[in-house]
């Protein structure tokens, strides 16, 4: 079954990379149960710009969606940011190739 995969990164104390993988055929319910989280106005969901509570109804929405999340974390101290990121990214795209998420010729390509 193909799947979908939705990639974030978070720069705090390191690096943090997440990928949530979903099953293409549950990809516009999903979507559709996140906008019906977005209130009136708001054009999208970003964690950062919301409330505690508010957090807690987003990620109980998302965890019953059956996502599968794959998580990633590298260092930053004493090292550029981007040699972090890299790191995450070394790890994470071996992991969405052997799910079949990633062509390999698009990469080489």
């Amino acid at each position: 079954m193909p799947l979908h995969a939705f990639v974030d990164e978070s720069i705090r104390n390191g690096c943090l990379m997440s990928a949530a993988v979903i099953p293409t055929g549950d990809l516009a319910p999903a979507r559709g149960k996140l906008r019906e989280l977005c209130k009136p106005g708001q054009r999208r969901l970003h964690m950062k710009d919301e409330n505690d509570s508010r957090r807690r109804e987003i990620l109980s929405t998302l965890a019953g969606l059956g996502l599968r999340i794959h998580l990633y974390r590298s260092p930053v101290a004493g090292r550029p940011i981007r040699a972090s990121r890299d790191d995450c990214l070394r790890a994470l795209i071996p992991r969405l190739l052997a799910l079949h998420v990633l062509d390999k010729a698009a990469i080489e390509g």
